[in-house]
């Protein structure tokens, strides 16, 4: 996934949470995932490691529904708590 700044965001999932880093503004987040049907699940954002200010944000939801998916990505829509919404795009690495 490409970050608000530009660089890449690597996402890793390991049973109900989802790690993201993204390197080019040096931060780390650790999500608690809440999967609500087979295409939506939402995020709770538990620990931020990096910049202090981002740590506001920790407690914060985002929802994501699933809106298309291919062999090696899946695009969705993702809303966060103050109603912005944005599409994403997620690749598979290999």
């Amino acid at each position: 996934m490409t970050g608000p700044s530009g660089g890449d965001i690597k996402i890793k999932r390991k049973n109900k949470y989802q790690f993201e880093r993204y390197n080019r503004e040096n931060q780390k987040y650790k999500f608690l995932i809440e999967w609500t049907s087979p295409c939506t699940y939402k995020l709770t954002l538990q620990k931020v490691k990096g910049k202090k200010s981002a740590k506001r944000f920790e407690g914060s939801v985002v929802n994501v529904e699933i809106v298309a998916v291919t062999n090696d990505s899946y695009t969705a829509n993702s809303r966060t708590q103050d109603g912005k919404i944005t599409i994403i795009e997620i690749e598979k690495s290999y």
